[in-house]
């Protein structure tokens, strides 16, 4: 019977560790922004205030709707600039948000 008894609670935890991990979107606002500080840290793009301003509000307003880190960063790829350096700027957001 303990064996059985371990068992359950082990699925239990596994589930209940699962569904907060859904419904959890991903890092919270303020560790999204230093992300966004060391993404940009040695490169040659620009986030102004005003730009960053809005990635903040995208990044609340899409996690706070339960998404993933997944979804969000397309959604942020399309309001910055072309170019090589915004790639990979966001290929470094999503290197550090998808840990």
């Amino acid at each position: 019977m303990p064996n059985r008894q371990v068992a359950i609670a082990v699925i239990l935890f596994a589930g209940s560790a699962f569904s907060a991990h859904q419904v959890w979107g991903g890092p919270s606002t303020a560790d999204f922004m230093n992300v966004m500080t060391v993404c940009g840290m040695g490169s040659t793009i620009t986030i102004d205030a005003n730009l960053r301003g809005s990635l903040k509000s995208l990044y609340e307003g899409e996690t706070t709707q339960g998404k993933a880190v997944q979804e969000i960063l397309p959604k942020i790829a399309e309001k910055l600039p072309q170019g090589d350096d915004y790639k990979r700027y966001v290929e470094c957001l999503e290197k550090m948000l998808t840990k």
